[in-house]
């Protein structure tokens, strides 16, 4: 009994470690590339350009999403590779993307970093070394000329993205319409104040008092269409804001806001999409 019960066992055995590395290959490209380019956008963020640059490049390898080769470009960017960084840029405006204008002015920023670099290049060159003196001329040898210093290169310009200026118009509307809520608020308070005195000192017609809670009830309606429009517009400008100083923006990323109203108030979602 013994002897035929050890090869089933075996065979079974056998079996489980075959289908062990079929169930580990069932990552499909596109999961891969989006799982690479999940982690380099992380390190990107805490400025690990060059671990973030070979994670893009192999998100890139798996999807060829076009957005990947300005990614690349900003890492290049970020270590002062200005020419890759140069040639990413002009590869990715090859295919029309939506941030066209914003692409080829860090091009146009680039380059001119790059002029000024060759232009210094010559005159950080070291003097060369004095002749030594002839030996039957004990003469002292010249000082040699101090080479100039190298011009300084210019700080670089970053340009903000197309989000930067709608951002902050958006903020200063949204905290005008919450000004605008307090303001109303206050109103309504001081109208229902005015009532309740009234009330008490018995100074006001039954028809004077109501035409002050119509008018409070105005003002407290003004107050919170004010707060909640406010409120929308001034999450909605912050979030274009953050979205903007991210730079890490393709022609494939999709970003949006939803406003969605609840008692005594509203929600507002709002999210990046790769």
């Amino acid at each position: 009994m013994v002897r035929k019960t050890v090869p089933r066992v075996v065979l079974i055995s056998a079996a489980l470690l075959v289908a062990l590395p079929a169930a580990a290959q069932t990552e499909t490209d596109d999961e891969l590339a989006k799982k690479y380019y999940k982690l380099g956008s992380e390190l990107y963020s805490s400025s690990n350009y060059l671990d973030a640059l070979e994670l893009f490049k192999k998100s890139y390898g798996y999807s060829k999403r076009h957005a990947l080769l300005y990614n690349m470009g900003r890492c290049h960017e970020g270590l002062g590779q200005h020419d890759e960084a140069v040639k990413l840029y002009e590869e990715f405006l090859q295919h029309s993307p939506p941030n066209e204008a914003q692409v080829r002015a860090r091009i146009a920023n680039l380059k001119r970093l790059i002029a000024r670099r060759k232009q210094a290049e010559p005159a950080s060159k070291p003097a060369p070394k004095p002749t030594p003196a002839a030996k039957p001329k004990p003469t002292l040898a010249p000082k040699p000329t101090p080479a100039p210093k190298p011009t300084p290169a210019a700080k670089e310009e970053t340009p903000h993205g197309p989000l930067w200026i709608p951002g902050w118009v958006a903020t200063g509307v949204g905290v005008a319409g919450l000004g605008m809520g307090v303001l109303f608020g206050a109103m309504a308070m001081g109208k229902a104040s005015d009532v309740e005195r009234a009330f008490h000192e018995r100074t006001m017609t039954g028809q004077e008092a109501d035409e002050l809670m119509d008018q409070g009830r105005t003002y407290d309606s003004v107050a919170v269409v004010s707060y909640l429009a406010g409120g929308i517009v001034l999450a909605a400008g912050a979030t274009m804001l953050i979205l903007d100083a991210t730079g890490v923006v393709g022609g494939e990323r999709q970003a949006w806001i939803t406003p969605a109203p609840v008692p005594g108030g509203a929600v507002v979602g709002a999210g990046l999409e790769f």
